[in-house]
């Protein structure tokens, strides 16, 4: 199953989002926490009780993985 991962900047002009799609969760988990993570910044964990959605909160960015 497909999953898709979007990172939202919370304080840029136009509330910036990107979002790629990945074929895996462990494709898309890897690439959240290998490229999207900043390490100067601590990310809050919450996660939805269906597992069709989590997502990281950081000081300058929200980050989430869906199922698509």
């Amino acid at each position: 199953m497909k999953h898709r991962v979007t990172r939202r900047l919370l304080k840029s002009r136009n509330n910036m989002q990107i979002s790629l799609d990945f074929e895996n969760y462990e494709e898309a988990k890897d690439f959240v926490e290998n490229v999207c993570f900043n390490p100067e910044e601590d990310y809050t964990h919450l996660e939805d009780s269906n597992d069709f959605h989590e997502e990281f909160h950081g000081n300058k960015e929200i980050v989430s993985i869906d199922k698509t």
